[in-house]
């Protein structure tokens, strides 16, 4: 069940990206940043990469750049699950802000990264749940 919702959530980024048909002209170049990104991730510095994903959040924000906007919060994601205690709670606290604030088709990646988010909450505090 997981892997299909990993699955169809891949086919529906691809698709709506595909769909909006940008290329690298569009915007300026964000490799530099990302490859930061990678560097601290690298080197266990989670917080100084959620910084520089942080600004690049920012930067697409102001340039209306969807990819990226959709790519920095799966990285959110990813550095508060990491870094907080309740980083689960927080990741679909973020998600479901999203899917308040945007339009089609970028609202149907947040409602699959959303519906992924309760699945792997579901999975890891499953032993929790049935105790209630």
């Amino acid at each position: 069940m997981k892997s299909l919702i990993v699955y169809l959530s891949t086919c529906l980024i691809t698709f709506s990206l595909s769909a909006m048909n940008l290329s690298k002209t569009d915007f300026p170049d964000y490799d530099k940043q990302w490859n930061t990104v990678k560097e601290f991730e690298q080197k266990g510095q989670f917080k100084s990469a959620l910084e520089i994903v942080n600004d690049i959040a920012l930067k697409a924000e102001k340039e209306g750049n969807h990819p990226q906007l959709i790519k920095t919060f799966v990285f959110k994601i990813r550095y508060h699950q990491i870094l907080e205690e309740d980083g689960w709670v927080k990741a679909i606290e973020m998600a479901e802000k999203e899917i308040k604030l945007a339009k089609q088709p970028e609202k149907s990646i947040y409602f699959a990264l959303t519906a992924d988010l309760y699945q792997n909450y579901l999975n890891q505090h499953q032993w929790r749940i049935s105790q209630l």
